[in-house]
């Protein structure tokens, strides 16, 4: 760090030392700008989050839908006496499906919706035969996930791992901070004695021509 700050010195310096002056805080803002430790835990807090959503999406509704048509063809065998076959069955099936659903804080699924199922063929002439159903409908465990404990665990476990990563993210700011303050007052302190040191050389010399004279 203290090679980093060395054009970081706000004091002057020495005629054979040359660098850029800049205050304090503009260092911190430059060591934060560019370091990429905090730059990887500032991504880690912000997946944190991301999983904190995901987590709590297990409680969205959803709506699904669907529709299905399939025939069948079922040919009959000859009849073994009089060699006659009989004439194949055909039927057909539409299906129907629409419904919301989801999940509920103490574990119970509900489902919310229609169907209807539409069979017909040759066993009835080809009329149309209705299977509906409309109506609400839910399960609650009795044992295994039942509760809110079960099903929020996964939240509290995204919003502890988001907790962690907002800390790390503070801590990787504040080392950083911290280094560079230290670096910066070191580097200034140097500096310092630097001037010092050649001002004692010059006062030496001062002295010197003085004794010869």
């Amino acid at each position: 760090d203290l090679l980093a700050l060395s054009a970081f010195a706000q004091s002057a310096t020495p005629a054979d030392v040359t660098g850029e002056k800049i205050s304090l805080e503009t260092a911190i803002q430059r060591a934060l700008a560019k370091n990429f430790a905090i730059k990887v835990e500032g991504f880690d807090a912000a997946i944190a989050n991301a999983r904190v959503t995901e987590a709590l999406g297990k409680f969205d509704p959803v709506l699904t839908g669907s529709y299905t048509y399939s025939e069948s063809f079922n040919p009959a065998l000859a009849d073994a006496t009089t060699g006659i076959r009989p004439a194949a069955s055909f039927s057909h099936t539409d299906s129907a499906d629409l419904s919301l659903g989801g999940l509920l804080p103490w574990g119970m699924t509900y489902r919310l919706g229609a169907s209807s199922t539409n069979t017909r063929g040759t066993f009835n002439s080809y009329a149309d035969n209705y299977d509906s159903f409309a109506g609400i409908s839910g399960t609650q465990p009795l044992l295994r996930n039942f509760g809110v404990g079960p099903t929020l665990a996964s939240i509290r476990i995204a919003q502890a791992n988001r907790s962690i990563s907002h800390w790390a993210f503070r801590q990787s700011v504040m080392d950083t901070v911290t280094r560079v303050i230290f670096a910066y007052h070191d580097l200034n302190f140097a500096y310092a004695n630097l001037r010092s040191a050649v001002r004692s050389k010059e006062l030496a010399l001062q002295l010197l021509e003085e004794n010869r004279k």
